[in-house]
């Protein structure tokens, strides 16, 4: 019988956003992390390294570290172009 995590774990609003895929981004409403390695825990990975876009320091953050800072994924937005380009 398999163990399910408490409700709170399973809603989207409350679990971290990781896995995202390297690469992409995730932000804690402050600051702006770009994800270097994502969790993989089907690998036996459980932890992330996230590069601060600010100051360029990578920081390995184990998943309840994540859980706590609540991060969002970034979803870029499509530049505008200008009339005539």
């Amino acid at each position: 019988m398999a163990v399910r995590p408490p409700s709170h774990e399973r809603s989207p609003r409350h679990r971290p956003v990781l896995p995202v895929p390297g690469g992409g981004y995730v932000t804690d409403g402050v600051r702006l992390f770009r994800v270097v390695t994502p969790l993989a825990p089907e690998l036996g990975i459980h932890s992330a390294v996230l590069e601060d876009c600010a100051t360029l320091r990578w920081r390995t953050y184990e998943g309840s570290e994540l859980h706590r800072l609540r991060l969002r994924t970034v979803r870029p937005q499509q530049a505008a172009t200008e009339p005539g380009s």
